[in-house]
């Protein structure tokens, strides 16, 4: 049982796709929580320097924003993780700039879009 277990972790340790999905993982894991960190440390700041209450309107307006925005998003980092991996590794550089550019723009519009129903929200009632 033993041997099949060191067999098993060799084969794992060889294999070249799943180390650098560990990698990626790392990455991926270490920069979300040094970002959470980071939110975390700017939260504590804010709310001493405005005091609760404002601390209390500046988190409904942020969390407002985020939800319309969120509301909005098509989630285009999706499309060119895919789409710009899979034109690359055929070879075809021209389409996976494509993606990247119709994505960016895409992205823009809604990101204008969410921004234009927040402007209008925001007015309130006259």
């Amino acid at each position: 049982m033993i041997e099949r277990a060191r067999a098993t972790w060799n084969a794992w340790k060889q294999d070249r796709l799943l180390g650098l999905v560990i990698r990626n993982t790392g990455y991926m894991f270490s920069s979300s929580t040094l970002g959470t960190g980071l939110s975390m440390v700017q939260s504590i700041f804010a709310a001493r320097l405005l005091g609760v209450f404002d601390f209390g309107v500046l988190d409904n307006i942020t969390q407002f924003s985020s939800t319309v925005n969120r509301l909005f998003s098509f989630r285009m980092g999706e499309l060119v993780v895919r789409y710009v991996s899979l034109y690359q590794a055929e070879g075809r550089p021209d389409r996976a700039a494509a993606v990247v550019k119709i994505s960016a723009l895409v992205e823009a519009l809604t990101s204008l879009l969410a921004f234009a129903i927040l402007v209008l929200l925001a007015r309130g009632p006259h």
